[in-house]
């Protein structure tokens, strides 16, 4: 008899590195036991993350391809690596079970018959334990981080300007000590902006410190570090600011006039008659070799042309572009001249009724949306814990955000619509201002991709209900579709 085509999924979380579970050793325990009881692994599926949201890539994959057939078991090792959740398990082994009849085998516990009330029972009692294992996890995290701020400890990575003692307390960094203090006296001046503190700090050898490494300082950097209290000896925890055991570095009075100092360059108004620039691909426009966000900037010259300027090397990222300037002006016709050049095939719905029917198309959006979702929880546990700037933060969670919200599967009625607007556009872009131009162009595509040397648009990634319709015509126009 031929050997049961199976899946192995194998998950731990951060906290359960040391808690015993392994990838490798529930990977190790589900092929030794897949052979010794007539199951072919055909594939493994991963996760590096909580159990107790359905949201996780390799979990998703594996459902995709159940429903596919491509596999007639799941093998698991415990009970709680699918899920910590009651109801999340048991809806998923319903499905998995009853709707795709796909066997779901736990290495931990003895084979059930599910629709046994004794197997129910067992199954029931291990998943209670499960979420309660969660709870009481949560509970203890909080209450130590909570238990260490009352006691003026301090909670995740030490900021700049501090380094553990041999007794783990915070101490004055021998060196970066005196950076900080620097940056502070220089900012209550009122003389020196984030940016112009963040090059003073470089061209003096300072890097940034903490998991990420060394890296130069940018104005976002800076702002952080000028807006902490935890160089005044005080520790935050949940908004509530705690006396710390750590020696302050900076003074009171510093530090408030340095709060003034910000306070007062957000109220400054705008000089007069100056104007906001408006920028079409603010947002959007990326390198297409390290595919970071390029930044809006504009010159203070008589003409006072707009920009978008490549800034991987103050950022700390690797890229062979560096600090190069694009005339946005330049990218913007060219951008226009694909737009006003759109012509659609005359069968053109035909083909888009035919492809938004597909399975296939269906089951990639789904998979992307559980990525994306899993990108950003784990984006925020990052900008909780200090490890990346506000800056990167920032512009990271607008960009997944806006991608989420575009990656809905789009229904026939959405595609037709799309392309009877991409009909019309050529008259509508010529008639438009450059704020209507930047809406329009964010409502068809998620990003531009520029290659900055030669100062060209190389692909763009559309959004979903424009994605076929693009595929159509864009070999036409000379750019690539990003899919």
């Amino acid at each position: 008899m031929p050997d049961t085509l199976a899946a192995g999924y194998v998950r731990v979380s951060t906290e359960e590195q040391t808690e015993g579970w392994s990838l490798e050793g529930q990977e190790a325990q589900i092929r030794e036991y897949a052979q010794r009881n007539g199951y072919q692994i055909v594939k493994l599926y991963v996760d590096d993350s909580t159990g107790s949201k359905d949201k996780r890539p390799g979990l998703e994959q594996m459902l995709i391809d159940a429903h596919n057939g491509k596999f007639q078991a799941i093998i698991i090792v415990h009970t709680s690596r699918l899920f910590r959740n009651m109801a999340l398990a048991r809806r998923y082994k319903d499905l998995l079970r009853n709707k795709l009849g796909v066997e779901v085998v736990f290495l931990s516990q003895p084979k059930v018959d599910p629709n046994d009330p004794t197997g129910f029972l067992m199954e029931a009692v291990n998943e209670l334990f499960d979420e309660y294992y969660l709870h009481q996890l949560r509970f203890w995290t909080t209450l130590g981080k909570q238990t260490r701020a009352q006691k003026g400890m301090w909670n995740g990575t030490l900021p700049f300007g501090y380094v553990s003692n041999e007794e783990g307390k915070p101490v004055p960094h021998p060196k970066n000590a005196e950076g900080l203090r620097a940056a502070f006296e220089a900012y209550s001046t009122g003389r020196y902006s984030d940016k112009q503190i963040a090059s003073l700090l470089n061209r003096q050898g300072y890097r940034t410190t903490g998991n990420w490494g060394e890296r130069l300082f940018t104005k976002d950097t800076v702002n952080r570090i000028l807006k902490n209290v935890f160089y005044l000896g005080k520790t935050k925890y949940k908004g509530e600011v705690l006396p710390g055991v750590h020696e302050p570095l900076i003074s009171q009075e510093l530090f408030d006039k340095c709060q003034e100092v910000r306070l007062s360059r957000a109220l400054k108004p705008r000089a007069l008659g100056e104007k906001k620039r408006v920028y079409v691909f603010s947002g959007i426009a990326r390198c297409h070799e390290c595919q970071l966000t390029l930044r809006c900037t504009s010159t203070m010259s008589g003409h006072k042309w707009r920009y978008y300027r490549h800034t991987a090397e103050e950022r700390g990222y690797d890229c062979t572009v560096s600090n190069r300037l694009v005339r946005s002006d330049k990218l913007e016709e060219k951008w226009s001249q694909i737009i006003t050049s759109i012509r659609l095939p005359e069968d053109w719905q035909k083909k888009i009724e035919d492809l938004a029917a597909s399975p296939d198309e269906r089951a990639a959006i789904l998979k992307e949306q559980a990525q994306i979702t899993e990108q950003l929880r784990r984006l925020t546990q990052l900008y909780k814990d200090l490890l990346i700037e506000e800056r990167d933060y920032q512009e990271s969670k607008a960009r997944l955000q806006t991608r989420l919200i575009s990656l809905k599967i789009p229904e026939n009625q959405e595609i037709v619509e799309a392309g009877q607007y991409l009909e019309s556009l050529s008259h509508l872009w010529q008639a438009a201002t450059l704020e209507e131009q930047r809406d329009i162009t964010r409502m068809m595509v998620k990003a531009i991709y520029i290659d900055v040397m030669a100062e060209q648009i190389v692909s763009v990634e559309p959004n979903s209900a424009f994605a076929m319709l693009l595929k159509e015509v864009c070999e036409n126009v000379g750019v690539a579709i990003v899919t």
